[in-house]
């Protein structure tokens, strides 16, 4: 019965901002979208702020773990009508169902970085209970099920260890070959680490490894090459004795690979799960994707890399690094499939015809560090969507093999490739990380609230009486 240009979706009991109708209507006179979501905030019966949810512009593999967009969504009238509007079927998840087939008409997303919706938290809510509507996880699951068959995806859905969030397994269809790089000089003890945990924990066998020896001279080392040569006919090593310049080894190396999808890896991981290789396939094999990254543990169990995110520091900076290994992070980012602007190159995969399409690693500017996150974003400028996936795991033994950046010499380099990629990305870095949020800190990496918004948070809660009981 509506008559609007756009219809407005809310529920009963919760609350929109003072200023909420106006920032939507300001952002569909400006780009005339057809789908809009705004960031919320989670408040109790008094109206008091328990949270800001703050959340990433549109990501679509985000979508496809949890319902990220929820509230407060405004849609175009006429693609609500042409999409037949809701679904039966889908009760308790009806607005996720809705979501999924909007989003596959249009291109034209927004989401408004504010909180302009406030959800209440009261008895039988399921933002207090998730289990008061289990009925509605399995709803969840038929929608996105039933979003795969539309799609053609070749895949399933699996629950996971928390209700309402969920993992799309696609299928590796191709069984592509699988050229595993890996850059070392000496350290015999962790290049030994490494092979092995990819000879023993890997169920896809259709790979190769390549060391790239970048002037190794310990006997123990060259026994163990020769060792692990005769051990594995998928094994092989090459020597480039250059002064270390990561990004031209890589390149000289991919040069030399068969494979048509290339993993990087440092010399200092150690897998952890038996599918991890399968894990970066089903998402690098996409036409519409670019690198996928690994969920990266210190060997104390903590978070070494969650993806990155452009701007942290003034530069980049690792989502959730030093979380609790188990953690679910801010909003289960930590284990839900998502895009992101960039991936570190510890353990990273991607088609070939991707890195030869732009170029590879930057050899002249960025020989050391950053040459992946540029890497990334020339990924991105291309068009393509790179994505952390939280189900390729391993170990980062972080700078064992090289050292951190000491001496005058390494802090110099650094420095200026700092000032390389501050320049070139420029205008990411002052625009914001699409899949980051303008409300969060820049200066740690633990997706707090920045100062500005702390002190709205603050502020409204001043004189909001605290709940009862």
């Amino acid at each position: 019965m509506a008559t609007g240009d756009y219809i407005c979706f809310l529920d009963h009991d919760d609350e929109l901002t003072k200023d909420a109708l106006y920032e939507f209507i300001t952002a569909i006179n400006q780009n005339s979208p057809d789908v809009l979501y705004s960031d919320e905030g989670v408040i109790n019966r008094y109206g008091r702020y328990l949270s800001y949810i703050c959340k990433p512009d549109y990501s679509p593999d985000l979508l496809f773990s949890f319902n990220y967009m929820t509230h407060l969504l405004v849609v175009k009238k006429t693609l609500f009508d042409n999409i037949g509007g809701f679904s039966t079927g889908y009760d308790g998840a009806q607005d996720y169902d809705l979501i999924l087939r909007l989003v596959e008409q249009t291109e034209k997303i927004i989401h408004i970085p504010k909180v302009l919706y406030l959800w209440r938290q009261i008895q039988g809510s399921t933002s207090i209970d998730p289990e008061s509507k289990t009925y509605a996880n399995e709803k969840g699951k038929n929608a996105l099920q039933k979003t795969l068959e539309r799609r053609n995806i070749n895949g399933k859905v699996l629950k996971t260890d928390q209700l309402f969030y969920y993992r799309v397994k696609r299928n590796v269809l191709n069984r592509p070959k699988v050229s595993i790089i890996i850059p070392f000089k000496d350290k015999p003890e962790l290049l030994k680490q490494c092979v092995e945990s990819i000879l023993n924990k890997t169920n896809y066998q259709n790979f190769t490894i390549m060391g790239i020896d970048n002037g190794s001279h310990q006997d123990e080392t060259m026994a163990l090459m020769d060792r692990l040569t005769t051990l594995d006919e998928r094994i092989c090593f090459h020597k480039f004795d250059i002064e270390f310049n990561f990004s031209k080894i890589m390149n000289h190396a991919v040069s030399l690979a068969k494979g048509d999808q290339l993993v990087l890896m440092n010399n200092d991981i150690e897998i952890l799960n038996d599918d991890w290789l399968e894990s970066l396939i089903e998402h690098a094999e996409q036409p519409e994707v670019g690198a996928v990254g690994a969920k990266l543990f210190y060997p104390d169990g903590k978070i070494q890399h969650a993806g990155v995110i452009i701007g942290i520091r003034g530069f980049a900076g690792h989502a959730h690094r030093n979380y609790p290994g188990d953690s679910p992070g801010y909003y289960h980012r930590l284990k839900s499939v998502q895009n992101v602007s960039a991936v570190t190159g510890a353990l990273m995969m991607v088609k070939r015809s991707h890195y030869e399409e732009v170029g590879g690693l930057n050899e002249k500017h960025l020989a050391v560090a950053l040459n992946d996150i540029d890497f990334c974003l020339k990924l991105r400028s291309k068009g393509y969507l790179n994505i952390f996936t939280p189900f390729c795991e391993a170990i980062h033994h972080e700078s064992v093999s090289r050292g951190y950046e000491v001496s005058p010499e390494n802090r110099a380099r650094f420095s200026n490739e700092i000032i390389y990629f501050k320049r070139k990305w420029k205008d990411l870095i002052e625009n914001g990380d699409p899949f980051y949020n303008p409300s969060l800190t820049l200066s740690k990496e633990d997706y707090s609230l920045n100062p500005i918004a702390r002190q709205q948070f603050d502020r409204l809660n001043r004189f909001k009486p605290i709940a009862q009981g």
